[in-house]
C-alpha cells in the first residue's frame, strides 16, 4: 500500500480526547496506516513526525513536498485594478488575509485581538478578511470583537470559500497572509502566495520553517503581544516586509510540481518494482485470479456465561468452515477458556472477565484491565461480537480491526460507529420482540451471515503438488493450446525463449508438448539450460510445474494448473474465448490479450479468421516479455507456501479500453449540455490516447481528405465512440457516435459535396444522420456491405463532424457488455470537379466496394 498521508500527532490526538470511542477510532486510523509499505509526507518535519507516531522506519517516509499551480504568479495589477478587485470582494481597504482559521477559530479571535493592540495610524490603512467557512456563532463573536475595540464591522470581512481565480487575484491585491498553526504539512497557501509576491507570516511550527525557510517570518501563536509585533513589523517595516516577498520566491522555486511528481514517481516505481515497463497501448493486461488462500485475522468476543458460550458453537463452526485460512482469535471469561480450546477453532485466547462467573453479579471491568489487554492483541480484518445484548459492544469500539459487526445498542455513539449493525428490539417488562421467538444460536448465526460475501468463502483448495519447493530462475512454458486458435505464434515464442536464455536471471527453463509432433514444431534443442518436456505424468508435470517461480502459457490445461498451484502465471490469450470468463482463475494470474469487437469467435483454427488474428498478432514478444520480468525482479513474499509474486506486475487498460470505459461513465451522467457536450469530451479523451486513431497532423490536407476512399483505420477520421480498427471495419460502441474530419489547406472548400458511407450492421439499425448539426438521413438498414450516399449542403474549412443516432444498439447478448450498432467499412468524400460529374465520380468508386464477396 502507497499511502500519500501528512497525518501526523496520532499519539497526541488520542491521548488528547476525553472519549472512549474517539480514541478507539484515532488508534484504528493509527493501526491503517501502520500497515502501509510506504508514507509520503508533504513536508520534512510531517515525515519526522509521522514516523515517531508509527513507529516507523524513517526510510519508510517520504517527504515529497508541495507545490501550487503555476496559475498562482504575480498578475502586475495596476492601483486601479486592485482597488476595482477589493471593492468586488467588500474590501474598502488593503487587507490582512487570514485562511485555514475555520478549523481554530481560537487564533482568528487572537488574530482579531492583536489587530486591535496595533496603533491607530496601522489601523486606519488596513482590514482584516477571514477566507473559510465560519460557523455563524465564530462570526458573531469575531465582530463582536472588532466592535469593543471601537472599530466597524466594515473593518472585518468573511469571504467564505473562493474560487481558485479569486483567491489569485486576492493574493495580487492583500498587503499580508497571515497562517494559523497548522498541522500535517498543510502549508500549500504559503506556497501559493508566495508564488504571487504575497509576504507571509506563520504560526511559530516545524512545518512553517521549512516552508517559509524564514525565522523573521514566524511568531508565537499563543501570544498575542508576539502576534501583534509580528503584524506591527510586516506591515511597516520595509526590510522584513520585502524580506518575505524576496526569499518567498526563492522557496517558490524549490516546491515546484515538477519536483513532487519526480519524488513520488520515484517512490511510486520502487514500491512497484525496478523493472516496471509498461507494455504496448494496444493490449490489456489483467489480472484474472479470483480463488486463493485468504490470510485474514478476525476477533470473536464472546464474554458470556458458560450456557450462552455453548449456544453460539454453531457460529463459531460456521465461521471458521467460512473462513478456513483465516487466524481467528477469542476473547471469553476465564471460565470458558478450558471447552474453547477444546474446540480448536482459535489461534489465541484471550480472558476477560467483564461479566462475573455468578450471572447475578454486576458487570464490570477497569480501564487498565481493558488498555492491559488491548496492547496484547492483533489488528484485525473483521471484529464480530457474538452477543445479541448490547452491554458488550464497547469493547469493538477499542479493537484495531478494518470492520465491526455487531447488533444494535440503540446507543447512537455506539452503533454509529459499528461498520454492520444487525437490527435488534427494544425488550421490556411483558413484551414479546421477535428475538424472543428466534432461538438465540440462530440469532448468533445471523451475525456470521451479515459478514461482506466473497467468492472464496467456505472454498478450501486442497494441496496437490506435496509442498514441493520454488527453484530460483525457473520459468516454465507451455506453447500449445489444443487449438491453434488460442495459440500464440510459435515465432514468438521462440523468440521470447532466446531472450529469456540471454538472461542470467533465467537459470533454467522448462517447455511442455504432448507429442514428439508439438515438440518437433518449435525446433528447440535442450540445452543445459533448457529442458523439453514431452508426455509428462500428471505426478511429474505437477512437481516440476509447482517449483517454478514463473509460468507463461496460452489458453490451456497449463496456464490453469499452473495458477492452481500458486505459480506466478501471465496467460496470452486471444479473441477465442473472453479471458474475463476462462482466465486462470486462481491466485494473482495475469492475462495478455487484445479487445476485439469479434470476440469470442469460438473458431475451430486460425485459417478461419477473416481478420488476420490480430488479438494474437498484436501482443508482441516485448509486452510478455516485460511483464515476465516484472515477475522475476519482485521480491517474492511468502505466505504460506507459494510467492504471490504476481501481485507485483503493473497491471494495465489498452488505449481503446480507456477511452470507451471513459465515454461511457460520461455518458452514464446526466448531460446537461446535450449530446454535442459529450461527443466534444470524448474527442478529448480520444486525443490523450495517441493509440485510439486520433487525428493525424499530416492527413489534414484538403488534396488528401476528398475524392479518396478513408477505411476503418484511417488517422485522418477521428472515431468517437467506436471501437478499434479490425480487419475491415470498426464497430460503433453505444447509440450516439461520431466522425470527425479537418479540411485544411490552399484549395477553396465547396459548401456542396456527396459523404458515400460503406458500413454493415448488427442486425436491424434505424440510423439517424447529421452532417455539421444538420439532419441529412434518417433510415433503417440491415446486412452487410451496405452504403449511404449523404449529399450535404454545408462542408466547410476545418471540422466536419458527421454524428450517428443509433437507437437499436444493443449487447451481442454475451459478456460483452458493448452496444454494437454499425460497423464502418469506409468513407469517401466526394467533390464535384470539371473533369467528372459527381454521380460518374461516385459510381466509379462505388461498383466495385459493394459487390459481395
Amino acid at each position: 500500500v502507497l499511502l500519500l498521508a501528512p497525518l501526523p500527532q496520532f499519539d497526541r490526538a488520542a491521548q488528547q480526547t476525553s472519549n472512549f470511542a474517539e480514541e478507539g477510532w484515532f488508534r484504528r486510523r493509527q493501526a491503517s496506516l501502520a500497515k502501509c509499505g510506504t508514507i509520503l509526507a508533504a513536508t520534512e518535519s510531517s515525515r519526522r513526525e509521522l514516523a515517531a507516531a508509527l513507529h516507523f522506519e524513517i526510510n519508510h517516509v517520504i517527504s515529497v513536498g508541495l507545490a501550487c499551480e503555476p496559475s498562482f504568479r504575480d498578475l502586475g495589477f495596476t492601483e486601479e485594478e486592485r482597488t476595482r478587485i477589493r471593492t468586488v470582494h467588500g474590501m474598502q481597504k488593503p487587507c490582512i488575509l487570514h485562511t485555514g482559521g475555520a478549523n481554530s477559530p481560537e487564533f482568528a479571535a487572537t488574530l482579531v485581538k492583536a489587530f486591535l493592540h496595533l496603533e491607530q495610524t496601522v489601523r486606519d490603512r488596513y482590514q482584516l478578511a477571514f477566507i473559510g467557512n465560519y460557523r455563524p456563532q465564530d462570526i458573531g463573536y469575531l465582530q463582536a470583537l472588532v466592535s469593543s475595540g471601537g472599530l466597524t464591522e466594515g473593518d472585518i470581512c468573511f469571504l467564505g470559500d473562493l474560487s481558485e481565480p479569486d483567491l489569485i487575484r486576492l493574493y495580487n491585491v492583500c498587503a499580508l497572509l497571515v497562517l494559523p498553526p497548522l498541522s500535517n504539512g498543510l502549508y500549500l497557501p504559503a506556497i501559493e502566495a508566495m508564488a504571487c509576491g504575497l509576504p507571509v507570516v506563520a504560526a511559530n511550527t516545524p512545518d512553517a520553517l521549512e516552508v517559509l525557510g524564514l525565522d523573521a517570518a514566524l511568531f508565537d501563536a499563543l501570544s498575542i503581544k508576539a502576534v501583534t509585533e509580528k503584524l506591527r513589523a510586516a506591515l511597516t517595516d520595509a526590510s522584513l516586509r520585502s524580506q518575505p516577498i524576496v526569499r518567498g520566491k526563492l522557496r517558490e522555486r524549490e516546491f515546484s510540481a515538477n519536483q513532487s511528481a519526480r519524488l513520488l514517481w520515484r517512490e511510486v516505481v520502487k514500491l512497484h518494482g525496478v523493472s516496471y515497463r509498461a507494455a504496448s497501448p494496444l493490449v490489456n493486461v489483467d489480472r484474472s485470479g479470483i480463488f486463493r488462500k485468504r490470510h485474514l485475522k478476525i476477533l470473536v468476543t464472546k464474554l458470556d456465561h458458560l450456557g450462552d458460550f455453548i449456544l453460539s458453537i454453531p457460529a463459531l463452526s460456521k465461521l471458521r468452515a467460512r473462513y478456513p485460512d483465516a487466524e481467528i482469535d477469542i476473547v471469553v471469561g476465564s471460565w470458558n477458556i478450558a471447552l474453547v480450546k477444546k474446540l480448536k477453532y482459535f489461534r489465541n485466547v484471550f480472558a476477560f472477565d467483564f461479566f462475573k462467573r455468578k450471572s447475578s453479579e454486576q458487570a464490570s471491568a477497569s480501564n487498565a484491565e481493558l488498555s492491559t489487554l488491548l496492547r496484547a492483541m492483533d489488528v484485525y480484518d473483521f471484529a464480530i461480537d457474538l452477543r445479541r445484548q448490547p452491554d458488550s459492544r464497547f469493547f469493538l469500539l477499542n479493537v484495531n480491526a478494518h470492520l465491526r459487526i455487531g447488533y444494535q445498542t440503540f446507543d447512537q455513539s455506539i452503533d454509529e460507529r459499528l461498520d454492520i449493525v444487525l437490527r435488534a428490539y427494544k425488550e421490556g417488562a411483558h413484551v414479546r420482540t421477535p428475538h424472543n421467538q428466534t432461538p438465540i444460536s440462530k440469532q448468533i448465526l445471523h451475525l456470521v451471515d451479515a459478514l461482506p460475501a466473497d467468492v472464496n468463502d467456505f472454498v478450501s483448495l486442497p494441496e496437490i503438488s506435496g509442498g514441493a519447493g520454488r527453484e530460483p530462475g525457473r520459468v516454465a512454458i507451455f506453447p500449445k493450446a489444443g487449438t491453434d486458435a488460442r495459440e500464440w505464434d510459435p515465432e514468438k515464442i521462440r523468440q521470447l525463449v532466446d531472450k529469456f536464455l540471454a538472461l542470467p536471471a533465467v537459470k533454467d527453463l522448462q517447455l511442455f508438448f504432448i507429442s514428439e509432433a508439438e515438440a518437433a514444431q518449435y525446433g528447440f534443442a535442450e540445452s543445459a539450460r533448457m529442458k523439453v518436456n514431452i508426455g509428462l505424468g500428471f505426478p511429474e508435470l505437477v512437481q516440476l510445474l509447482a517449483s517454478s517461480t514463473l509460468c507463461i502459457a496460452n489458453n490451456s490445461g497449463g496456464v490453469h494448473l499452473a495458477s492452481y498451484l500458486g505459480v506466478p502465471t501471465i496467460g496470452i490469450y486471444s479473441g477465442h474465448e473472453l479471458s474475463a470468463e476462462w482466465g486462470p482463475q486462481f491466485h494473482d494470474s495475469v492475462v495478455i490479450h487484445r479487445g476485439a469487437s469479434c470476440a469470442p469467435c469460438h473458431l475451430g483454427s486460425k485459417a478461419d479468421c477473416p481478420y488476420d488474428n490480430f488479438c494474437l498478432g498484436d501482443i508482441a514478444v516485448e509486452d510478455v516479455y516485460r511483464k515476465s520480468m516484472e515477475v522475476l525482479a519482485a521480491d517474492t513474499v511468502e505466505i504460506d507456501g507459494p510467492a504471490l509474486s504476481t501481485a507485483s506486475v503493473g497491471l494495465q487498460r489498452s488505449d481503446e479500453e480507456i477511452v470507451r470505459h471513459l465515454i461511457a461513465d460520461l455518458g452514464a451522467l446526466s448531460d446537461p449540455g446535450g449530446p454535442q457536450l459529450l461527443l466534444q469530451v470524448s474527442t478529448i479523451i480520444a486525443h490523450n490516447h495517441p493509440t485510439y486513431s486520433s487525428l493525424s497532423d499530416t492527413d489534414f490536407a484538403y488534396d488528401k481528405m476528398v475524392n479518396t476512399i478513408l477505411n476503418h483505420r484511417s488517422t485522418a477520421i477521428e472515431w468517437v465512440g467506436f471501437g478499434s480498427a479490425e480487419r475491415e471495419y470498426r464497430w460503433t460502441d453505444g447509440k450516439l457516435v461520431a466522425m470527425h474530419f479537418y479540411l485544411e489547406g490552399e484549395i477553396e472548400v465547396p459548401p456542396f459535396a456527396r459523404l458515400l458511407l460503406v458500413f454493415d450492421t448488427y442486425k436491424k439499425q434505424r440510423i439517424g444522420v447529421k452532417f455539421n448539426s444538420m439532419q441529412v438521413c434518417n433510415v433503417i438498414r440491415s446486412g452487410r456491405r451496405n452504403l449511404l450516399s449523404l449529399p450535404v449542403k454545408n462542408l466547410r474549412y476545418g471540422l466536419n463532424r458527421l454524428e450517428f443516432v443509433l437507437p437499436d444498439a444493443v449487447s451481442p447478448g454475451t459478456i460483452d457488455t458493448r452496444e454494437l450498432g454499425m460497423a464502418v467499412r469506409t468513407l469517401k468524400i466526394v467533390v464535384e470537379d470539371e473533369n467528372a460529374s459527381l454521380f460518374r465520380r461516385s459510381a466509379r468508386w462505388v461498383d466495385p466496394l459493394i459487390r459481395l464477396r
